[in-house]
């Protein structure tokens, strides 16, 4: 193997075993959809919903935001228990770019 490809299979070893990693790239992932996700209608209401019992859009974003902390928080301590291999964590890694570009193309074309 050239020496930069075998660079990059030791970098990948090396952050498939890290649960910063296991937990950072699915909260990325996730945060692509939910972008991606409020600018639909049904998510809009929802989200106005929550400010109109809490009385305040910061609040309501400041639950949701710690509900998923709280979300992530479970995921990696799960993981930490069961294997301390995350390989299959690198493997969102395009899903969560391919919404992420899509995502901001979308607003490059249409603004």
């Amino acid at each position: 193997m050239p020496s930069a490809s075998r660079g990059i299979a030791d970098l990948l070893v090396a952050l498939r075993r890290r649960p910063d990693v296991a937990a950072l790239v699915p909260l990325l992932v996730f945060g692509a959809f939910v972008n991606a996700a409020v600018m639909i209608g049904l998510i809009l209401m929802w989200t106005h919903r929550w400010h109109a019992r809490l009385g305040s859009m910061l609040t309501a974003v400041t639950l949701l935001f710690f509900v998923g902390l709280a979300l992530a928080r479970a995921v990696v301590l799960v993981f930490q228990r069961a294997r301390k291999d995350y390989r299959f964590v690198l493997a969102l890694i395009p899903l969560g770019f391919g919404m992420w570009l899509a995502h901001r193309s979308y607003h490059l074309v249409v603004a």
